[in-house]
């Protein structure tokens, strides 16, 4: 039986149009609401507040929502959890997201398996929640199924009052500028040839991009839209941002916008080089999860915040204890904006380390990343069984090409896929190979293929590192 999607997809251009128009005005009305306005002022007064206020504020909305977890969620009431959770923790535990009050809560309950979450979605719901009253989306499921997660009204709303306060305004741009946004929307069959490979939609001020039409010779096209648009900034994925900026430079074009924002792949620095120095503005990176556990934002400084009033967020070791400063592992981020669909402790899939400094020269006292390295089952695996992640640098400096990826077989060989550009040679498929042995070992073969392109999920994600499980 044919979807909504699908029905809209064969849709001529002036319907598909209308049809996205419509939706985006019950996507506006539904994000743009009361509860949005009366939160935004508290959302950017937070940012402000010193640690001793930040966590105060955390331990009461956490107690408020691990009482609703246990007493009304179907997933924590087979779990035996202590009234109050106060399970001991080790005293010395580094963990820059909460309080030590906070940490002796959570420790107590069991960290969340997201694919058992994925399998019942409906048992982390509120019981007392009518059906009705919620607001139904969907992760991107690069495993191939997409995990259902609900919201109410006041949950998306104080939502996008985060990504308003902490993503665009702290960046300098507001809801009212107009925007680009080159996103995993199907907005236009994917065997279409010819453009428009966009939708104008009004209610939001947007030009959404299509990222499965990001050819060569569609460049001129999309670049002829972006100056016919005028956007005042960028939104999109790290891929699809350094590729538009790529096809600028080749072109000898430059679009003017105060602003490229980028989300949901790892922003690597080779490619927020080529974006800035491509249109001559400001790069922000920002984290964040359709989940609702964790949000982060680039500060002025450069350096990675994590929001402890939107999720507590730990990293842990595979036996589950904390990590110290700068050590990889898992984030395990427990959500604090959504009543209707608490996940505590949930493994949000991501892999990281918390900065050693946790000072901030832009004066936000909020916890600091050192850095955030995707998926953990991405890591790469080592002859002697080590994992290794934060593999960027083997393609920083001037190799022409226009993009890799880097993937780990079964047997746990090496195959690097380029995509060249003019002037690539043997002698720089030799030093791309020397460079990953330095940081993998010489245990393992390493191969170097040159293709066409490089496939992305069924999201239009771009996957720097994947390996075969």
């Amino acid at each position: 039986m044919p979807t909504l999607r699908d029905t809209y997809l064969q849709l001529p251009h002036p319907l598909r149009v209308l049809m996205a128009n419509t939706r985006a005005w019950q996507l506006r009305r539904r994000r743009y609401g009361d509860v949005f306005w009366s939160a935004l002022p508290a959302v950017r007064e937070r940012l402000g507040w010193g640690r001793e206020r930040w966590e105060a504020w955390q331990r009461e909305r956490l107690t408020a929502l691990l009482e609703i977890a246990r007493t009304h969620v179907d997933a924590y009431r087979a779990v035996e959890i202590p009234r109050g959770g106060m399970k001991e923790a080790p005293g010395d535990l580094f963990w820059p997201g909460g309080d030590e009050p906070s940490r002796r809560m959570l420790s107590a309950w069991p960290p969340i398996d997201r694919q058992w979450c994925r399998k019942n979605p409906d048992r982390f719901l509120d019981r007392r929640m009518p059906r009705r009253r919620l607001f139904t989306l969907y992760t991107s499921g690069t495993t191939g199924s997409p995990q259902r997660v609900y919201r109410d009204l006041e949950a998306e709303q104080v939502h996008y009052a985060y990504f308003e306060a902490r993503w665009r305004n702290l960046a300098g741009v507001t809801l009212v500028d107009r925007w680009a946004v080159l996103g995993g929307q199907l907005i236009v069959p994917v065997s279409r040839q010819r453009p428009p490979f966009w939708i104008f939609n009004r209610p939001l001020k947007q030009l959404y991009l299509s990222s499965y039409h990001l050819k060569d010779e569609n460049a001129p096209a999309y670049m002829d839209a972006l100056e016919q648009f005028k956007p005042v900034y960028l939104y999109g994925y790290a891929s699809s941002l350094a590729w538009l900026a790529r096809q600028a430079a080749r072109m000898g074009r430059r679009l003017h916008v105060k602003l490229a924002l980028s989300n949901a792949e790892p922003l690597y620095d080779h490619q927020r080089h080529l974006i800035r120095d491509a249109f001559g503005c400001e790069v922000r990176d920002s984290y964040g999860s359709t989940e609702g556990v964790v949000l982060g934002f680039e500060c002025a400084a450069g350096r990675m915040h994590i929001s402890p009033d939107y999720g507590v967020v730990e990293i842990l070791r595979a036996d589950g204890s904390p990590c110290a400063p700068r050590e990889t592992g898992q984030i395990v981020a427990t959500g604090l904006t959504n009543a209707a669909m608490i996940l505590v402790r949930y493994r949000t899939g991501d892999s990281g380390a918390w900065a050693e400094d946790q000072s901030c020269s832009c004066g936000c006292t909020f916890p600091v990343l050192e850095r955030i390295e995707g998926r953990t089952d991405d890591l790469l695996e080592t002859a002697d069984g080590r994992t290794v992640g934060r593999l960027d640098p083997v393609f920083k400096g001037d190799l022409p090409m226009r993009e890799a990826q880097i993937i780990q077989r079964n047997d746990r060989s090496i195959q690097i896929l380029i995509v060249p550009d003019a002037g690539f040679e043997p002698r720089h498929e030799a030093e791309l190979v020397r460079e990953l042995h330095a940081r993998l070992g010489k245990g393992l073969p390493v191969t170097v293929s040159r293709v066409r392109e490089i496939p992305r999920t069924a999201s239009g994600k771009f996957k720097a590192v994947v390996r075969e499980h």
